[in-house]
């Protein structure tokens, strides 16, 4: 005689079944998330992993999270937080869709004698230093052209 299936396992087979779809559903998005990655389709990239980071979110907030059985208080502070992200991600796209350009002056890059094989990082060899000088003085006439262009 076979005995009817104790409710309480039986509840405990269907939350694994859930957690088991929801972690495979997660590992999904990983790959899809990862996979836009190594596509090539311009701005719609960032739209395709928002949207994968949105579906992540949302999975995790309701079935590992509990958002659903959560009280009224625990509800209101999440939606809270949200808001504030939106908030914060809008004005930092807004802040840099409006920022202009703001060129910097060049600088000739310098070289340091290398360290090791008895030479001392203060030493500073003369004939570099005047060889760098010699650069300097053949670039200055282009660099003031270019600073002249710029402005």
């Amino acid at each position: 005689m076979t005995q009817p299936p104790d409710p309480a396992r039986r509840q405990f087979e269907r939350a694994a079944r859930r957690l088991l779809g929801v972690w495979l559903a997660l590992l999904l998005l990983l790959t899809a998330s990862l996979g836009s990655a190594y596509l090539r389709l311009g701005v719609f990239n960032t739209v395709a992993s928002y949207g994968i980071a949105l579906v992540k979110m949302a999975l995790v907030v309701l079935v590992f999270m509990r958002w659903r059985d959560a009280d009224a208080w625990s509800r209101a502070a999440g939606f809270a937080a949200a808001c504030a992200l939106a908030l914060l991600a809008g004005l930092t796209w807004f802040e840099a869709r409006t920022r202009g350009p703001a060129p910097v002056p060049w600088q000739v890059p310098g070289q340091l004698p290398a360290l090791g094989a008895g030479v001392h990082a203060s030493a500073i060899d003369a004939s570099a230093v005047a060889g760098l000088r010699r650069k300097l003085d053949l670039m200055a006439p282009r660099l003031t052209a270019n600073s002249d262009r710029r402005q």
